[in-house]
């Protein structure tokens, strides 16, 4: 059964206190790996802040019967994180690019990440399948 909530933040990294609140409550209710989820939340929050310069954010979370969702809108910067190139551990640190870690950890903590600019609007959803703890 499908169970929606969503939450309106400022664009102010001081709100990442209530996205975790957000994030662990809704885990806790419905038996969800919060330590993992809110590490993607808290990545594409300060993100998001931090780069797209946005009035305000919405988060919304959705479990359905085999994934939970998290979903950021925003009227900030347009930026497509699927456009960052995969992080090579390989490659030396002095000649590694600033930046992309954070995108690299959201990227092996969920299953699927979708953007979508719309209506001068950023939609970035990401789907991590349920998975027995």
């Amino acid at each position: 059964m499908a169970s929606f909530s969503s939450v309106t933040l400022r664009n102010d990294v001081a709100e990442l206190a209530r996205v975790e609140r957000f994030v662990t409550d809704y885990c806790e209710q419905h038996a969800l790996p919060a330590m993992e989820l809110n590490l993607v939340a808290e990545e594409c929050f300060v993100n998001i802040v931090q780069h797209g310069s946005p009035r305000q954010i919405d988060l919304s979370m959705e479990i359905q019967s085999s994934s939970v969702t998290m979903t950021f809108e925003d009227d900030g910067v347009a930026f497509d994180p699927r456009s960052v190139p995969e992080f090579d551990p390989a490659t030396p640190t002095e000649l590694r690019r600033v930046g992309g870690l954070g995108i690299h950890l959201v990227r092996t903590l969920v299953d699927e990440l979708h953007y979508q600019r719309a209506d001068g609007r950023n939609r970035l959803t990401l789907l991590r399948a349920l998975r027995e703890h």
